[in-house]
């Protein structure tokens, strides 16, 4: 019969025992130390790609900065903010998305005190995410009303300078000059009833009288009540022949409470004297005359009949 091996006859010594402590230990605290590595692992990792994934966003944010610290004299290109906003929108999404796999990845793979662990740092990140991500939106926001305005005073400075450049030509009857700055005016604001107004003068000077008409109309639809455009129809309407059409169109302004402007008065008397009432066309001009004594365009008027 076999002899049993010697540890299966005595039992251990209490060095032996110690010894096996000791590197149960041992290997406790190694075990300790290797999920503490692979969790600061890990969050340096999601740390790193958040850091990622916002530096993108900044570098948006700085190049739609740019555009508003742009040159004042040009007019910032809506489009190219609105598509830099969207940029921004879009690396907000995917960061998003992308922590959330991660951490679901992450915490799928550890066991349960260390997932637990993670768990808490990643409320901790998300936490000053969302907070970031709102401060960010905030300032976008901000932003794009800064642009709003900007994009505004700009266009309306640029409409006021080729405005003022089109009447100076246009006193110094220079008609193609006033009509390119007026058209340049009128490429940023389409709908503007006074720059209308004024390119019906500069048609109805240059003889164009159809097209004058055409553009009073269109300015009197933007503005019913605007008195340049209802003088100058007026006018119009009497140069083609349509002197009863003129009376008919302005007697509305004469029957509001308040007194009609010189121009609609003046515009009034020249209906009345196209159909031979030189009655009423010269005591509409005194009437005028009271109202504003000394104005020049009245004083043009009445001298035919003094």
């Amino acid at each position: 019969m076999a002899k049993a091996p010697e540890s299966d006859k005595k039992g251990l010594s209490m060095e032996e025992l110690l010894t096996g402590i000791g590197k149960l230990i041992y290997k406790l605290n190694e075990s300790v130390e290797n999920s503490n590595a692979r969790l600061e692992k890990l969050e340096n990792n999601l740390l790193a790609m958040i850091q990622e994934k916002y530096d993108g966003i900044t570098e948006q944010l700085v190049k739609s900065n740019e555009l508003l610290a742009g040159d004042t004299d040009d007019v910032v290109d809506k489009k190219v903010f609105v598509k830099e906003l969207g940029k921004v929108t879009k690396l907000f999404s995917e960061s998003a998305k992308s922590i959330e796999k991660t951490i679901k990845n992450v915490i799928s793979k550890q066991d349960k005190k260390t997932g637990d662990a993670l768990a808490e740092k990643v409320t901790s990140i998300n936490k000053a995410v969302k907070e970031n991500s709102q401060y960010q939106k905030e300032q976008l926001e901000e932003m794009s009303k800064l642009l709003s305005l900007h994009s505004i005073e700009v266009k309306d400075n640029r409409v006021r300078d080729f405005n003022r450049s089109a009447i100076m030509h246009f006193n110094n009857a220079e008609y193609e000059q006033a009509l390119s700055s007026l058209q340049d005016a009128i490429e940023l604001s389409p709908d503007n009833p006074g720059l209308l107004a004024n390119m019906a003068h500069i048609k109805a000077s240059q003889g164009k009288l159809d097209e004058a008409e055409e553009s009073f109309r269109k300015a009197l639809k933007a503005d019913p009540d605007l008195e340049p455009a209802i003088s100058g129809l007026g006018t119009i309407l009497i140069h083609t022949g349509r002197a009863n059409e003129t009376i008919e169109f302005l007697q509305k302004f004469f029957e509001r409470e308040s007194e009609p402007s010189i121009g609609v008065m003046i515009a009034m008397s020249r209906a009345y004297a196209a159909e031979e009432n030189h009655l009423k066309a010269v005591a509409l001009l005194e009437q005028a005359e009271k109202a504003a004594p000394g104005h020049p365009e009245l004083e043009q008027e009445l001298a035919k009949y003094r």
